[in-house]
């Protein structure tokens, strides 16, 4: 690295920083352990280029070997397992705004998942939008950049590293074109892609993913639309003052609402259970539904277990699926493949039993696609335990190929052959220090000491003198080397050809194992409900279409879990759109109040995302909205005091809300002689 590169590394990295002719700042990293560094810098949120030498020899009329960038490495478009760090999903935002709309779309290139929104320009929802996917990376319009300020800047405050793009990757017809090519379609209209600026935005995102990666991403799901009519839109301030996902302290996921609903047992449940909370559904039909589920499996304890047992065999079959998609793959990946094909393959035939006599699960059932015969043909070909690549040992099963096991055969006949050999010339020769060695300079040699170098008779040709020593050859010696090094060469060709074959055929089945793995995440999120229940004494919930709240006993899920010095006490809720509209609750600080309604809009949000709920009983209608205004903070990276960020959550509530909203909210009282606080849980109607 030289410049101005060299001088940021070297002050990330903590390494040393010369300088070459002419002052020019330089600094470099070892090769071998070049993926630590890159992770290094990939943290703190740099771009890192990695160019390679494309040919061995310069080309016809060249002095100078070819070299070019093969990829860029950013934040949001890696798909190592070491830099990625988690199951999480790291997304890559694209945003675009205009005078009056904005458009966001969101990838997770490690796992296929695509996901975009057009929205009125608001900053509620671009806060809430951001604060849900936790994007690793952003790309925005460069004139986006300069002119709307106030989008950019909550982007800095939240330390996300921001690109800008130029206004060729914003035309309408490149970006339909880019869309298509990728996605394997003729038509935008049946992706549900229709108006300019989610062409525009889906299109930057697609564009800028080939950019970094040099190739066209075969494994990237549909988009998916957000936003919709079936799902809950949260802000930040809710997912924030909730710690539905990230506590408040260290901004992990520990004494969260995650972690008390965590019992997944692969990554893609993971997902899909961070997924859920941050977007609860609004349709009775589809919670209903949901409930249903969990509760087939809350009442069938032994089956739920039966299932999480191969559950925990899957691997990240999605980010796995994306290393075979670009070519970054081991040969480890195949064995991780057709274990979790194998485990998946096993929990679908349970499926299949229980939908004989019951059609609950039959269109989970149908969502496992038959990955069977793809097992079978990984079984086949790979060695249950194969080398590192085909360069470090054996990948390519025996008996697949005979040629290959020939070549093998060969390969492991040449140390006793060479034992023989240099017996035999001991022997014939009477020069007992004789010795037959290798090294990649001269290949296979026979060495024999100074004093006996005499004794070598006319047939040796000599290939070096040493100090000590002279070192030979024989026509014998060499065609057994041409022999063996000409068999290695074939074994590695023959296993890279293969390699590649199954690649490809996994490929072919991407959409396949995509769904596959979609099912197992969802599977993986209903039982992880179930067992919580079973786990926390949680009760199902009743869904109803009159507006009306009415929990018995509701307890706060987090501050039972982790509390429990002392026993939380139970707590009734009532609210209805007639006496009850608004609850006004008053006490000292330190006495609940903002724990209780923590626990009523964190039991309501539960409750649509198809959780059953830690009460004795609960009556709950549907909220459109839940908001909350608790605590005081300022946020001085935005500028913003404690008045400042009170009033804009309040200012939020107040323009956001409808009759169907849950509100929850705390404000503060001050007088001459005391400051107390005091709460509010209101359905709006």
């Amino acid at each position: 690295m030289f410049f101005d590169d060299a001088k940021i590394a070297s002050r990330i990295l903590d390494i040393a920083l010369t300088a070459r002719q002419n002052d020019v700042p330089m600094c470099g990293i070892p090769y071998h352990a070049a993926e630590s560094y890159i992770a290094r810098l990939i943290k703190a949120g740099k771009r890192v280029a990695v160019c390679e030498q494309l040919e061995s020899v310069p080309s016809a009329g060249s002095s100078i070997v070819k070299r070019d960038v093969v990829r860029v490495i950013t934040p949001g478009t890696v798909i190592e397992s070491n830099l990625l760090g988690s199951d999480d999903n790291n997304f890559l935002c694209s945003i675009y705004i205009t005078k009056k709309e904005m458009g966001m779309a969101f990838v997770d290139v490690s796992t296929g998942d695509f996901f975009y929104l057009t929205a009125d320009k608001n900053m509620e929802i671009f806060r809430g939008e951001i604060a849900k996917y936790s994007p690793k990376e952003a790309i925005i319009y460069a004139q986006s950049y300069e002119t709307d300020t106030i989008f950019t800047e909550f982007i800095k405050s939240r330390n996300i590293p921001v690109h800008t793009l130029n206004e060729w990757h914003y035309e309408k017809e490149y970006m339909t074109e880019m869309i298509c090519q990728t996605l394997s379609t003729h038509n935008l209209a049946g992706l549900g892609i229709e108006s300019d600026i989610e062409i525009i935005t889906a299109g930057s995102i697609l564009q800028y993913l080939r950019d970094t990666h040099k190739t066209v991403f075969g494994h990237l799901k549909n988009p998916m639309k957000l936003a919709s009519r079936d799902t809950m839109m949260l802000d930040e301030a809710t997912i924030s003052n909730l710690e539905i996902v990230e506590n408040q302290q260290d901004g992990t996921r520990n004494r969260t609402l995650f972690s008390v609903l965590n019992n997944t047992k692969t990554p893609m449940g993971r997902r899909t259970l961070e997924r859920n909370l941050l977007q609860p559904l609004v349709l009775r039909s589809k919670i209903d539904e949901r409930l249903d589920l969990v509760d087939f499996f809350y009442q069938r304890a032994e089956l739920a277990e039966e299932i999480t047992i191969h559950l925990k065999e899957i691997l990240d079959m999605e980010r796995i699926l994306s290393r075979f998609t670009i070519g970054k793959i081991q040969p480890r990946n195949f064995i991780a493949m057709k274990q979790s094909i194998s485990a998946s393959m096993k929990i679908k035939k349970i499926i299949h039993d229980c939908t004989i006599d019951n059609s609950m699960l039959t269109p989970l059932y149908e969502e496992f696609s038959d990955l069977s015969s793809l097992g079978e043909t990984i079984n086949t070909v790979i060695d249950d335990d194969p080398a590192l690549s085909p360069e470090h040992g054996r990948v390519i099963k025996p008996g697949y190929l005979p040629e290959l096991d020939k070549l093998y055969e060969l390969k492991s006949d040449a140390k006793q052959w060479i034992l023989k050999f240099q017996e035999d010339e001991k022997v014939r020769l009477g020069i007992n220090t004789l010795r037959v060695k290798y090294n990649k300079i001269l290949g296979y040699y026979i060495e024999i000491s100074k004093g006996q170098s005499e004794r070598a008779p006319k047939e040796y040709f000599r290939k070096q003198t040493l100090v000590g020593a002279e070192r030979y050859t024989t026509e014998e010696l060499q065609k057994f080397e041409s022999d063996i090094l000409g068999a290695a060469d074939k074994i590695t060709d023959i296993e890279r050809r293969e390699i590649e074959k199954l690649r490809l055929q996994i490929i072919e089945k991407s959409r396949e194992i995509q769904m596959t793995a979609s099912s197992v995440g969802y599977l993986d999120f209903i039982c992880s409900l179930s067992i919580s229940a079973i786990l926390n004494r949680f009760v199902k919930p009743v869904i109803n279409d009159n507006n009306y709240i009415s929990i018995k006993n509701g307890r706060h899920p987090v501050v039972e879990k982790y509390y429990t010095k002392e026993v939380f006490i139970p707590n009734d809720i009532l609210l209805d759109d007639s006496g009850n509209i608004i609850n006004i609750i008053t006490g000292p600080n330190m006495s609940g109040k903002s724990t209780y309604i923590r626990m009523c809009a964190i039991l309501q949000l539960m409750a649509q995302t198809g959780s059953f709920l830690p009460v004795e009983s609960a009556d709950l209608s549907i909220a459109d909205r839940i908001f909350t205004r608790i605590g005081a903070s300022d946020n001085i990276s935005r500028g913003e005091s404690t008045f400042l960020v009170e009033m804009n959550e309040t200012a939020n509530i107040l323009n956001n809300a409808t009759d169907r909203s849950l509100c929850m909210g705390s404000c503060r009282v001050y007088s001459p002689l005391y400051k107390s606080e005091n709460t509010f849980c209101h359905t709006l109607s």
